[in-house]
């Protein structure tokens, strides 16, 4: 599942086949499937030596999020995710939900067409798990996200 994934995303060369995404040809465009596709790994991966907001801003220069818009776009999501009043502290003080939650703002920062979340739950207690199905639901239903889960 996770190599398929990986491919998908461009992460990994497709090894046979041909995949598209939002009409884009994953092999030959690969630029143009980044730009309208967020990813949020299994393993947690935000950098626990800066904020959430310091994540953030790395993602949305990462996403080209011209500069006059990143500061609204990184409030908006925060706010989404509910992360607005811990988005100063170290992400290494956050927990694991609180950690999901800024992972998945980090992948929808760019506001994309296709979200893949590869076992998005995996490691969080019960409360935190249905907090990221009950913010996934929202995200496809408020945003008209193709949502790609294993």
């Amino acid at each position: 599942k996770s190599t398929v994934i990986k491919m998908l995303t461009t992460l990994l060369p497709v090894s046979s086949g041909k995949a598209y995404l939002a009409g884009y040809d994953v092999t030959r465009q690969p630029d143009a499937v980044r730009r309208v596709i967020g990813y949020v790994p299994q393993a947690l991966s935000a950098d626990g030596t800066l904020t959430g907001y310091e994540n953030l801003l790395i993602f949305s220069k990462l996403y080209d999020i011209p500069p006059r818009r990143r500061k609204q776009q990184i409030s908006e999501v925060l706010e989404f995710m509910g992360l607005e009043d811990v988005a100063h502290q170290l992400v290494r003080t956050f927990s694991g939900g609180m950690i999901r939650k800024l992972e998945i703002a980090q992948a929808i920062l760019h506001q994309p067409q296709i979200l893949f979340l590869d076992e998005p739950t995996v490691g969080l207690d019960p409360v935190a798990r249905t907090q990221v199905w009950q913010l996934v639901q929202q995200l496809r239903i408020e945003y008209g996200t193709t949502i790609f889960l294993t």
